[in-house]
């Protein structure tokens, strides 16, 4: 495995013109994800969220254990979201993340795990088919026997988030669905040519396919909240993990999974960390205590309807 300071080394031979292509494929990257979100808001500027946009995608890197996801809504409340709304989003944002990830790792299945196509094939089948029923279970019930039946015991608390998911979704069209999806693939796909680019400016014999496959395993492997700070340590396990089923020598997965985490970060920081300064330092409520507040005054309000 290559040293730290082979790593440095490396880091030093690439050109301050290959750093601003990669921050200009990053900033394109970050206006398709503001389109998405325009997507979902159903807002005619995706331009007006570049900005905030660039400041939730850093809050995710740097905040541990997917906490970044719940300040959504505070970037979005600067252009009239609620927290409802900003909470909606984040987590529409994610399952459309996981699903298309989950779509492009099936074909990959037979080489991670050595089984057959036939077997490959009757998994893909059986995942549509989930996806399918997940669907027409959203679209054909009735909200609160939605909500129910997979929260059964939490109904009341979970409740608070589920609804509006649920109820956001129904509304989608097909045709803003599919869109979303295609935001979602170039968002996919952009990420993939930075990390290609940050290979290739370490002179890495790592071919787009290979960067690309594993990134979509990367994304799937950090669905977990592990907490860790800036995601070091589980960032780089993620990438190495993923750029070895690839077939890239341990060595290289070292250095490419160091290179691309904290590339990204000091990118992120460069075209995000002024929104999330202003975040930071706008006078708000704190997220927790608006959910709390929300969720008890809800509860007091079940009371009083009760008695």
């Amino acid at each position: 495995m290559g040293s730290f300071e082979t790593v440095a080394q490396r880091w030093r031979n690439i050109s301050v013109l290959t750093v601003g292509t990669l921050g200009a494929v990053l900033t394109l990257a970050i206006a398709v994800r503001a389109a998405r979100f325009a997507e979902l808001l159903g807002m005619k500027r995706p331009a007006s969220l570049w900005a905030s946009t660039a400041g939730y995608s850093l809050s995710c890197a740097l905040l541990p254990g997917g906490i970044g996801e719940l300040t959504l809504p505070f970037y979005l409340k600067a252009h009239g979201m609620t927290v409802s709304q900003g909470l909606t989003v984040a987590v529409i944002g994610r399952l459309a993340d996981i699903i298309i990830s989950t779509v492009f790792v099936l074909p990959l299945l037979p080489a991670l795990t050595g089984t057959s196509k036939t077997v490959v094939c009757a998994a893909s089948i059986a995942t549509g088919a989930l996806m399918a029923a997940t669907v027409l279970f959203t679209y054909r019930k009735s909200e609160g026997a939605r909500i129910g039946l997979l929260t059964l015991p939490f109904w009341h608390r979970i409740k608070l988030v589920m609804a509006p998911v649920l109820a956001t979704v129904r509304s989608l069209s097909w045709q803003k669905l599919i869109r979303v999806a295609l935001w979602t693939m170039a968002w996919k796909l952009l990420n993939a040519v930075m990390y290609w680019q940050f290979a290739r400016s370490l002179h890495m014999d790592i071919r787009f396919p290979q960067v690309f496959n594993a990134l979509i395993l990367y994304s799937l492997l950090m669905i977990l909240p592990v907490p860790s700070i800036a995601g070091f340590g589980t960032s780089e396990a993620g990438w190495m993990l993923a750029l070895r089923s690839q077939g890239t020598s341990l060595s290289q997965a070292f250095v490419a999974g160091l290179t691309f985490h904290a590339g990204n970060l000091l990118l992120l920081t460069l075209l995000g960390g002024l929104p999330m300064l202003r975040l930071f330092f706008r006078a708000e409520p704190n997220l927790a205590n608006q959910l709390r507040a929300a969720y008890f005054g809800k509860k007091r309000q079940r009371k009083g309807d009760v008695s």
